[in-house]
């Protein structure tokens, strides 16, 4: 796979069990000249049920990776997760207190420490960035803008819960610039946000959806209670030491959505 003139290539876990050590064998043979760790577990209410899994697969393929990185002495991008927990309103920082309140974001924060271990202590060339919310087309439906667009196309009426709370949307595209971005100019042992530094609530992504779908279909909304009921990402420390700009607006990146996103 060619992109913007580098080959890449994708590691699997049905190829390769990256929590072991035996790994290495396998990583080995392909041979990088750069590592993007994006591998692990994803999902709050299920990092809930199954915590240990979610803690062998972000935290010990975070190792697996470390060390094969330092044994071949290349550098590696490790893409972490929202792990500043209820900041209240505001743009949040890099600088920001970190407070993990799921066992996803945990097993997040505990690989990034890692990281930053591995940097200091065997000079690793490490950069961490912390996507906010990641969206895009072909995106499984359990997540909430391909779930509201399967709704809006096939449901009378809209279910939603947790209206009022908000959330940085940045499309897929713009955070693989973004990650290129960093591998280019990036600082060895910095950590960078990703995100537009611009906020919608539910109630607004839904009704921005409406009108590119032209409906005007109820909504009803058993609100519930947020843990994180805000997350609005300051992007200074990216756009102002690598020059990086989210180039889609939300309503461009759900029009991509719409033109993929399956019934």
């Amino acid at each position: 796979m060619q992109l913007q003139g580098y080959t890449t290539t994708t590691l699997r876990s049905a190829e390769c069990d990256l929590s072991s050590l035996h790994a290495l064998d396998y990583l080995n043979a392909l041979a990088p000249d750069y590592v993007f760790h994006l591998a692990g577990k994803t999902g709050i209410m299920s990092s809930w049920q199954q915590p240990q899994e979610f803690y062998q697969s972000n935290v010990d393929t975070t190792r697996t990776l470390l060390e094969f990185c330092r044994n071949k002495k290349i550098s590696m991008h490790y893409v972490s997760g929202y792990i500043y927990g209820n900041q209240g309103k505001g743009p949040i920082s890099e600088e920001a207190p970190i407070q993990p309140n799921n066992p996803y974001a945990h097993s997040k924060w505990l690989a990034e420490e890692m990281c930053r271990f591995y940097a200091r202590f065997f000079s690793l060339p490490v950069t961490i960035s912390r996507p906010f919310n990641i969206y895009g087309p072909l995106q499984p439906l359990h997540f909430f803008i391909p779930h509201m667009i399967y709704q809006l196309r096939t449901q009378e009426k809209i279910h939603a819960h947790a209206m009022t709370s908000t959330r940085d949307y940045v499309y897929v595209d713009d955070v693989a610039d973004a990650l290129i971005a960093i591998m280019q100019s990036g600082k060895a042992g910095g950590c960078y946000n990703i995100g537009t530094g611009i906020c919608f609530s539910c109630s607004e992504v839904i009704e921005l959806l409406q009108q590119l779908l032209g409906t005007n279909k109820p909504i009803y909304c058993q609100e519930t209670l947020e843990a994180i009921p805000h997350a609005q990402a300051n992007r200074d420390k990216i756009s102002n030491e690598i020059g990086w700009h989210p180039k889609h607006s939300l309503q461009e990146g759900l029009l991509e959505c719409l033109s993929t996103t399956a019934l």
